[in-house]
């Protein structure tokens, strides 16, 4: 061997020896760094659910004698483990990032193409029946001249359907043109979600058999609520139905929001008074109602809401300018997160604008566990994440909240009975009432007549968007009124 191969050989071998060394030191490493990262997980906060998945995140399993020797139970806590892991959303956001890279999108669509509503009847001629168990009886419509003299506000759902001949008639032959607010271009049928100028719709699919039981529901909760009691019932559109054309609204593969509601109006009995508040959004769609970023709608959009119940309740609105006004920017709500965290609704934050009853700010809820918790009406959400902002209005959805103003003179009590809709509805009541009892149906387990009896409840109001017409609701809102 020569001198130079010997250098050669020598030289390679204190290469391997280096970079077994520099190898044994960097799994050290990265075995501290795995450790320490088991540690850290285990004892900082999880998350329970997960935002832009929408979803519940895996419980941590109980540990059992059988979970334990089948291996169920390692297998549970290895899935709760990495589904609950601190950072796994910011993981899952430079994952979309980075798939984002690999094109440029101008507008996106999000959703099921093929999907299309029912085709919306005629306003029908009699109310929809009543539910006895599970049976259900007929109840004709209120339409003798005992009910329209009861109801004098209230026409006949025949009524109502030459009115709306008459006026779309009308409106034919004067051709107005559309609010400025109204969006009149052609976009692609493309699913539920549609973004364009950074702004969000999800599209609306009217379903005949969930709207007929919807009107039944509404006219059995009338039908077990003490008779003293008024009921307000009012459907709200969401921003497909207010802020589209109709065409535009067919093109999307959609259905008319107007018609369906008018639709469910004409099923619910005069004994109900319903609340029409479609033409007052649509007149006003250039304003900020809705958000893009989000499926509520907002401050203002509940506002006209209220302004539209003051008429038919007989009280005097209170304005705008009455109210001290709370705003929280960088808003970005369900929209943003279903769209898989599109640049497009990004780039166009929202921002949460709330207004302070006058009368207080003060409300006790009943959170899942029956805890009672004391909580501002309008809470500072500054500091909030940006998808939570919309948690300014009454502390979210918690089962129960009672609001009193000491304002009020009289024992005046209201129940508003809502989804999420009702959040930014809610604070424009506190002023008219002594007592506003809000009651989210959907996790309400107690019997809402008990609260009517309690509380000596003179008005009852249901308030949904058009999207919470769902069976699942339906079956939540007869819970709380069981027979």
């Amino acid at each position: 061997m020569t001198e130079k191969e010997f250098e050669k050989k020598e030289y390679i071998k204190e290469q391997k020896k280096n970079r077994k060394k520099w190898s044994g030191r960097r799994n050290i490493v990265v075995t501290i760094l795995l450790l320490a990262s088991l540690i850290v997980g285990l004892f900082l906060v999880r998350p329970v659910r997960s935002v832009i998945e929408k979803r519940e995140l895996a419980q941590l399993p109980k540990l059992t004698w059988s979970s334990f020797w089948d291996g169920s139970y390692f297998t549970g806590l290895s899935s709760w483990y990495t589904d609950t892991y601190p950072a796994r959303e910011k993981m899952l956001s430079v994952d979309q990032a980075i798939e984002k890279t690999y094109g440029i999108k101008k507008d996106e669509f999000h959703g099921d193409a093929s999907q299309h509503g029912d085709e919306i009847p005629d306003a029908p001629s009699s109310s929809a029946p009543v539910i006895t168990g599970n049976v259900t009886e007929s109840k004709p419509a209120a339409n003798t001249e005992e009910a329209a003299a009861q109801n004098p506000s209230d026409q006949k759902p025949s009524d109502q359907t030459e009115q709306a001949a008459s006026a779309a008639t009308e409106a034919a032959s004067t051709e107005k043109p559309l609010p400025d607010g109204t969006i009149t271009e052609e976009p692609e049928a493309a699913g539920n979600i549609y973004i364009t100028d950074g702004r969000g719709f999800n599209v609306y699919y009217f379903d005949k058999s969930i709207a007929d039981y919807y009107a039944s529901m509404v006219n059995t909760l009338r039908a077990r609520m003490p008779g003293k009691v008024k009921f307000f019932e009012i459907l709200a559109p969401t921003a497909f139905g207010a802020c589209l054309s109709e065409k535009v609204q067919k093109d999307l593969g959609g259905s008319s929001q107007a018609d369906a509601i008018q639709y469910i109006y004409g099923m619910i009995s005069n004994d109900v008074e319903k609340v029409e508040i479609m033409n007052t959004l649509r007149a006003h769609n250039s304003e900020y109602l809705y958000f893009g970023t989000d499926h509520h709608w907002t401050a203002l959009g509940a506002w006209y809401a209220y302004s539209e119940w003051c008429l038919k309740r007989g009280v005097e609105q209170h304005e705008l300018s009455q109210f001290e006004k709370k705003e929280f920017p960088n808003f970005l709500g369900t929209f943003y997160a279903a769209s898989g965290k599109s640049d497009s609704l990004k780039n166009h934050p929202d921002t949460v604008e709330a207004y302070v009853p006058m009368g207080t700010n003060d409300m006790t809820f009943w959170d899942f566990d029956g805890n009672e918790v004391a909580w501002p009406i309008i809470n500072d959400v500054t500091d909030y994440d940006s998808n939570l902002k919309y948690c300014t209005f009454i502390g979210a959805d918690e089962p129960l909240s009672i609001i009193e103003n000491p304002q009020v003179t009289n024992d005046a009590a209201v129940i508003l009975l809502k989804e999420s809709y009702g959040n930014a509805f809610a604070p424009f009541l506190v002023d008219h009432y002594k007592k506003v009892i809000i009651v989210d149906y959907r996790y309400y387990t107690g019997n809402v007549n008990d609260l009517i009896n309690q509380y000596n409840v003179s008005d009852v109001i249901l308030l949904n968007n058009m999207e919470a017409i769902t069976e699942q609701h339906v079956n939540e809102l007869l819970r709380c009124f069981p027979e």
